[in-house]
């Protein structure tokens, strides 16, 4: 049994499957856009983090987070005030050549004609 607030992934697939049903059979849609990359808001985006110890924290758990609170150097301009706060920003969702066309696949058996794929760049600053 899943936990209070959680959903299980049959239930997942299924909402998928009846949201696409939905969409190409009763409204007529014809065209979708997969977006990839931090420009087609693939990822999580930024975040701003002025607590030195919870951007340590978030670096820890395997965040990219900017500038990297753990090198000596930047904790000691952050003290001087030098800078006063991290970004936060989440890890790029990468797409196998496979999973791709399985999911044009699976888009065009729902009813999808034209599939668009919107692709943006991602270079923290």
């Amino acid at each position: 049994m899943p936990e209070a607030g959680t959903i299980e992934p049959s239930v997942l697939f299924l909402v998928k499957v009846a949201a696409e049903a939905f969409i190409f059979e009763k409204l007529g849609v014809e065209c979708v856009e997969l977006k990839w990359g931090q420009g087609a808001k693939d990822i999580g985006g930024e975040v701003k983090v002025g607590d030195i110890k919870k951007a340590q924290l978030l670096h820890e758990r395997g965040y990219i987070v900017l500038p990297n609170p753990t090198d000596p150097n930047v904790i000691k301009a952050f003290e001087r005030g030098a800078f006063k706060e991290f970004e936060r920003h989440s890890r790029v969702g990468m797409v196998t050549e496979e999973s791709f066309a399985k999911r044009v696949e699976e888009l065009r058996s729902a009813g999808a004609k034209y599939i668009f794929l919107k692709t943006g760049a991602y270079r923290p600053a």
